[in-house]
């Protein structure tokens, strides 16, 4: 994986509950994944990616149908979380 993948991270807003919705966008790769720390909160849902979680920190990887891009290319992933956590900083990498 590449660090520095070009990437932004948008805070879509609150949702009831305390949640949260992120959406990442990027591109050209073969594969990517974002990492955060969740700061106390937890992921409730997730769609358009793989996420796994080690202590305190998230990792977003992609799936079969979004993880090759070509240049110009964009895909998304969302998710909702529980707690009161600030909006993540993340670490994008790309392959």
């Amino acid at each position: 994986m590449h660090r520095g993948v070009p990437a932004r991270l948008l805070l879509v807003g609150r949702l009831p509950g305390g949640g949260h919705r992120r959406e990442h966008r990027t591109g050209p790769l073969t594969g990517w994944s974002v990492a955060w720390d969740l700061g106390g909160s937890a992921v409730t849902n997730l769609w358009n990616g793989s996420l796994s979680v080690t202590q305190d920190r998230a990792t977003v990887r992609s799936t079969a149908h979004n993880g090759a891009l070509s240049p110009g290319a964009t895909t998304s992933f969302g998710f909702t979380a529980n707690g009161s956590a600030g909006a993540p900083v993340p670490e994008c990498a790309g392959a």
